[in-house]
This record gives C-alpha cells, structure tokens and sequence, in this order.
C-alpha cells in the first residue's frame, strides 16, 4: 500500500512538473510577443501621434510671427553706373542699389540707397515696382536721419517686418540675376537700348547750356524697335540721360532696364537712377 501511494505520487508530481514546466514555455512565448508588439505601437506612436504641446505658450500678448517671416538676407550692392566711364560732370552721387527679388507676373523689388550731402546719412528708397505698367505697386522710404544715422544694415533691419511682408504680398521671389550691359545676345537675338528724341530747354540757374526736359528709351532687337519708356525728365535740372543697362527676370522673358539722370544739385551733380520695363519677345517693330 505504501509502495502504490509512492508510485501513485511520483506520477501526480511529474505531472504537475510537466503541467508547470509547459505553462513557464507558453508565458514565454506570449512574453517575447507582447514585447514585439509593444515595440510596433510605440514606432507607431511617434510617427502618428500628436506632438507635446504643454510648453506652448498661448498668451494672447505674445506677437506670432508667420511662416513667411524669415532671417532676412540682404541682397549684394550692385554699382549701376558701372558700365559708363564717366559722368559728364564731376559728380559725388552714385546710389548703390540692391535687387531683392522677382515675381512671376513681371513685378521686381529694388532699394536704391542715397548719400545726402551736407546734412549726412543715407535715404533708402525700397521698391517694388510693375514692370508691365512701370509703376511702383508698393514704396518704403527710409532716412537714417531717424535712426541716429546707423548704418545701411541696421536701417533694414529695423522695416524687416514691413519688407518681407510686401514682398509676399507680391509673390517676389529672393535672388538676383547678373547685371547686363547693352548690347548683349539673348535666344540668338541681340538687344541694345539709347536715349532717342531728346528735348531741351534754357537753364535758368546757368549750370548747364540747356537741360533737358524730356526723352525717349528705344530698345532694339536685331533689325526691330520699340519705345518702352516716353516722359519729361524727372528732375528739374538734369544735364544728361544715360542707359546704363539692364537685369532680365528668372521667370520672364522680361528685362528691366536702367536709366540714369545726371541733375545738378548742391555742389556739382548726382546721379538718379529710373527703371523701365521691356519685355524682349513682343511689341518690335
């Protein structure tokens, strides 16, 4: 009796051996599985859940800045009398200018930045200008006389708001393209531009023999013409017209071109720069 309750426990034991032993492999099995899939749902979560959001700072008081609003970079400085030799007269004033942009509907934004003689500083005229109609569509002066006369750099940055707003605005692109001097070939077509048609009238201060009151810009491709620019000088006491060269749009078949007035002003004479736009694929004759 004692040898059949042995044996009969020795099998109740093994079998719960068994039993426990299968039962640890299957816990195993299901932990290693688990595991794996906790590892997917975590990929899971950081490809597809939201992101943390309790540090952002929802006060109404605090300015948000748009997407648009970026570092602003400024544009080289581009010498636009560098094609001419020289002025007629000695002249002190040769404006720098910066191209900052383009769109794709024939608009370019521009500075030009003014030396003002006697009282110092600078005057920064930024534009944007239409060159299908040759009209400013948006106009920022800028005097470093209200600025304690900081330098150009930091006259930018204090309207970098008020700039790269209208630049969106007018869907202008940042960049510049060369700057041309006339003649020059494009599509195997060979465009050059001249003061036509001048008009003078008597000096009444005596500082030139006659000045001139109004002109004309024709642009010629190949055998073909067109006037793209016709109006009164735009200052009263300009000597001499200059065409000084051109930029061609990286959108457009659509060049904008330089035009210089040199007026006598206080102590000799300054340079006044004038754009024009020209498309260079229609309206020749």
């Amino acid at each position: 009796m004692k040898f059949k309750f042995g044996l009969t426990g020795f099998l109740i034991v093994l079998m719960l051996t068994f039993l426990s032993c299968s039962g640890k492999k299957e816990q195993a099995d299901n932990t290693n599985f688990q595991d794996y899939t906790e590892e997917k749902d975590l990929d899971n979560n950081n490809l597809y859940e939201p992101l943390e959001s309790n540090n952002v700072d929802t006060d109404d008081n605090v300015p948000v800045i748009e997407e648009s609003i970026q570092e602003m970079v400024l544009p080289p400085k581009v010498n636009l009398f560098q094609y001419k030799k020289k002025s007629h007269n000695p002249s002190y004033g040769y404006p720098d200018a910066r191209i900052w942009g383009w769109s794709k509907k024939g608009k370019t934004a521009y500075s030009i930045e003014t030396f003002i003689d006697g009282r110092g500083g600078r005057i920064i005229n930024f534009v944007i200008m239409d060159l299908i109609t040759d009209k400013a569509v948006y106009e920022l002066e800028i005097d470093s006389f209200n600025f304690d006369d900081v330098d150009n750099d930091r006259l930018y940055d204090i309207f970098k708001i008020e700039i790269l707003k209208a630049l969106k605005e007018h869907d202008i692109a940042s960049g510049t393209t060369p700057y041309l001097s006339f003649p020059f070939k494009r599509n195997n077509i060979e465009y050059n531009a001249n003061i036509i048609d001048v008009e003078y009238k008597d000096d009444e201060y005596g500082f030139f023999d006659k000045v001139v009151s109004g002109y004309k810009v024709s642009v010629s491709a190949n055998n073909r013409s067109k006037i793209i620019d016709s109006s009164p000088a735009v200052r009263r006491l300009t000597g001499f017209v200059y065409v000084c060269g051109s930029f061609i749009s990286p959108f457009e078949n659509r060049a904008m071109v330089v035009i210089a007035e040199e007026a006598m002003v206080f102590e000799g004479t300054e340079i006044f720069y004038r754009f024009a736009g020209c498309h260079l694929g229609s309206g020749f004759n």
